[in-house]
């Protein structure tokens, strides 16, 4: 087996250019608290959450995320409606 990097071995330069964004939507905050918790990493970026449908389509257009964790049941639009939404389709 050849050696891998390990991320206490990377420079924080090298870190923040391998970080993975993620955006969470949840309309429960102890979900939403939960998963930051599960997902504070060096290499995990949390670049910001909703508790609606329509706010998350509005900051995540804004955030650009690699990652999106959606609940599908959302108080306003169903999260399904959330990722097919573009720009200017739900305002």
């Amino acid at each position: 087996m050849g050696s891998r990097w390990r991320a206490s071995e990377w420079s924080e330069d090298d870190r923040s250019a391998e970080r993975i964004r993620v955006f969470l939507v949840d309309d429960h905050p102890a979900t939403l608290n939960g998963l930051r918790m599960m997902l504070d990493a060096p290499d995990i970026e949390i670049t910001g959450q909703a508790e609606t449908g329509r706010d998350a389509v509005a900051k995540v257009l804004s955030v650009c995320p690699r990652v999106l964790i959606l609940d599908v049941r959302l108080p306003d639009i169903g999260g399904l409606e959330v990722m097919k939404a573009d720009q200017g389709s739900l305002a």
